[in-house]
C-alpha cells in the first residue's frame, strides 16, 4: 500500500509559486516554432574546432536574452491593485533569467543567471555548468529554507500578515513541516547561496532537455508574480516547411512557447520578440558574433 508523500521544502515552494501564479495572473500563451537550422551547424561547427562544445539550450538562451533586451517590455515586473484597478509595469535594467533545474533524485530548483544578456553563448555554457557543479556541494534544503525566510519576512513587512504567518506555521509545525540543517557547519564554498536562487526578471524553462523525444509543444506555463513573461523551450524536432518556390525542405524546429501577462502585455507586444527570434536565427553572422563575444 502506498504511503503519504508530505511535500518537501523544494515542492512546497513550487506549489506556492505555482498556486499564486493561477490565482492572480491571466494567461495568454503563443508558440512559436522557431528555425534553427542554422543555428545547429554552427553549434558543430564551433565544438569541431575548440576544446569544449555549446548545447542548444546555452544558445537558445542567449538569442531569448538579446530578444529581451530590444523587447524590454517582456522583461520586469507588474504592479497590480484589483480593488484600485490601477497597474505599473517595470522594466528590468537586465535580462536576470530564472532558469529550473533538476537534480538528485528528480527534484527541481530554480536558480539565477544574472545579466545573461552580457554574455556570449559560451559564457552563459561556461555560468550553467559551474552552477550545476555548485548544486552538487550545496545543502539543499538549507538554502531553500533561507530563501522561503527571507520571502516570508518580507511578505511580512509589506503587509501580507496572513500569508507570512501561514508560511511560518507551516513551516515549524505538523507532519508536512521543513526538515533542514541550522548550523552553518560543514558548508562547502562553493554552495549556492540565496541570492543565487532569488527570483529573477524572467523565467525560462527548458523542459525539451528532459524529454528528447517529445513529438509536441508546451501548452501552458506558470508566470511567477511579479513577471510579467514565461518561456518554455521543447524538444527539437524535424519538420517539412515549403519555401516560396513551393519545394519542401525539412527544417530543425525548436517549439518556444511564450506566456505573458494580460494585464500588462498585448499580442502585439510580442510579436516583435518573436520576429526578432526568427530573423536572427536565421542569421550566420550575428549568431557567429553571438559565440563568443559578449555583446553585439
Amino acid at each position: 500500500m502506498a504511503m503519504n508523500e508530505y511535500f518537501d521544502i523544494s515542492r512546497k515552494i513550487v506549489a506556492n509559486m505555482t498556486s499564486q501564479s493561477w490565482r492572480s495572473v491571466p494567461h495568454v500563451s503563443v508558440l512559436l516554432e522557431a528555425d534553427v537550422s542554422v543555428l545547429l551547424p554552427l553549434l558543430q561547427e564551433y565544438k569541431g574546432t575548440h576544446d569544449t562544445s555549446i548545447s542548444l539550450n546555452s544558445a537558445i538562451m542567449k538569442v531569448i536574452a538579446e530578444g529581451l533586451r530590444e523587447n524590454p517590455k517582456l522583461n520586469g515586473r507588474i504592479q497590480y491593485n484589483a480593488w484600485l484597478v490601477s497597474g505599473k509595469f517595470t522594466p528590468s535594467e537586465h535580462v536576470d533569467v530564472s532558469m529550473p533545474i533538476h537534480y538528485g533524485d528528480g527534484k527541481m530548483i530554480t536558480i539565477t543567471l544574472p545579466q545573461i544578456e552580457t554574455l556570449s553563448m559560451l559564457q552563459i555554457q561556461e555560468t550553467v555548468s559551474k552552477m550545476r557543479d555548485r548544486i552538487d556541494h550545496t545543502d539543499m534544503p538549507r538554502v531553500l529554507y533561507k530563501t522561503g525566510l527571507q520571502d516570508t519576512f518580507e511578505g511580512l513587512r509589506n503587509g501580507k500578515l496572513i500569508t507570512a504567518t501561514g508560511r511560518l506555521i507551516g513551516a515549524k509545525f505538523g507532519q508536512g513541516r521543513v526538515k533542514h540543517s541550522s548550523s552553518g557547519r560543514g558548508i562547502h564554498p562553493d554552495s549556492l547561496q540565496t541570492s543565487d536562487i532569488r527570483q529573477g526578471s524572467v523565467t525560462v524553462s527548458n523542459m525539451g532537455s528532459m524529454y528528447r523525444n517529445w513529438n509536441g509543444h508546451i501548452i501552458m506555463l506558470e508566470i511567477v508574480p511579479p513577471q510579467v513573461c514565461a518561456i518554455g523551450i521543447g524538444a527539437l524536432q524535424k519538420k517539412p516547411i515549403i519555401g516560396k518556390d513551393q519545394q519542401v525542405d525539412v527544417s530543425d524546429i525548436l517549439p518556444i512557447t511564450i506566456c505573458f501577462d494580460h494585464r500588462a502585455l498585448d499580442f502585439s507586444d510580442v510579436v516583435p520578440f518573436m520576429d526578432f527570434l526568427t530573423e536572427n536565427l536565421r542569421d550566420q553572422k550575428i549568431i557567429k558574433t553571438w559565440i563568443e563575444s559578449p555583446l553585439l
